[in-house]
């Protein structure tokens, strides 16, 4: 029995997560539109098609039963062939919003490392990318390595991830390395270079986007199967936020509206003005229940839009 139970739970969480997926992707690559919605319309579109290939050739068999038929099976592999000409096409663009995404955790990753952080970052992932030891460098510079027999100094920017490291950067990482007798040197940041900079400087400078190229080429980088966990993981966390807000939100208000529903209506069998304080009663009762229902309306809503970012 405890067996049984297992599987059936197993079963449901890998339902749950393909739900959850489906409907995530989706949203993405149809402007915002659920899964159950986008499979409404296809069922529309091809019961629209099956009533016009049926009445096509009922019109011109005369027989019913056999139009039925073929317009069921002309249907069959029209959605067979159309679901395996665009099956590259959607598998592309699902790879796009993972890479995406890929690139939106690693940002998130960055803007919460101070500079401190982001130079240990840095010194972690040139150790393996170079294969050598990444030491602390003399002050102005940050860290340094030696590769081939050759020292590079290196310079790591935190910024945001709207600012462009320019011209003036490098000027001054230029007489940085000349002030400690260095030629050779690396300019990295977590953000972008302004355009054409990389080609006016025999200087390694590595951004962002080169960031992300070392950690695909270190194998450190988040696979496809990553970022389903993590949107599966995202998504659970702030629908379970979402339902506790939803459930704290105003609940010992309705329980206090509850409770005065049942005192004006207790309080009406004893005093005067019996009527209105029934009237009270149920003016209390109304408020709690439209209150009650409006959060549990909200939340069915909502479970279903929670952004991933």
């Amino acid at each position: 029995m405890k067996s049984l139970v297992a599987k059936l739970k197993e079963i449901s969480i890998i339902n749950n997560r393909k739900r959850i997926l489906k409907n995530y992707y989706s949203k993405e690559l149809r402007k915002g539109k659920t899964y159950r919605a986008s499979l409404l319309d296809k069922v529309l579109f091809y019961t629209i098609i099956f009533i016009g290939l049926t009445g096509y050739l009922f019109a011109k068999s005369k027989e019913l039963l056999p139009s039925i038929f073929l317009s069921a099976l002309l249907l069959y592999f029209i959605r067979i062939s159309t679901s395996q000409l665009f099956k590259k096409s959607k598998e592309k663009k699902i790879s796009a919003i993972n890479e995406g995404l890929k690139k939106k955790k690693l940002i998130r990753e960055f803007s919460n490392l101070n500079k401190e952080g982001f130079i240990n970052y840095i010194k972690i992932l040139f150790k393996d990318y170079y294969d050598t030891e990444v030491e602390d460098a003399d002050l102005p510079l940050d860290l340094q390595l030696t590769k081939e027999g050759d020292v590079f100094g290196i310079k790591c920017i935190k910024a945001s991830m709207e600012d462009r490291i320019g011209t003036r950067e490098l000027e001054v990482f230029h007489r940085e390395l000349k002030s400690l007798g260095l030629e050779d040197g690396i300019l990295v940041t977590n953000t972008h270079f302004t355009e054409g900079l990389k080609n006016n400087t025999r200087l390694i400078l590595l951004g962002f986007d080169d960031i992300v190229e070392i950690l695909k080429e270190i194998d450190r980088y988040p696979s496809d199967q990553d970022m389903e966990d993590y949107i599966v993981d995202r998504f659970i966390d702030r629908r379970n936020s979402i339902k506790s807000q939803v459930k704290s939100f105003n609940k010992r208000k309705i329980i206090q509206l509850y409770g005065l529903c049942a005192i004006f209506y207790i309080l009406s069998f004893f005093i005067p003005f019996a009527r209105y304080y029934k009237l009270m009663a149920v003016l209390s009762f109304l408020i709690a229940s439209l209150v009650s229902g409006y959060k549990i309306s909200e939340y069915i809503r909502m479970r279903d839009r929670v952004k991933i970012d």
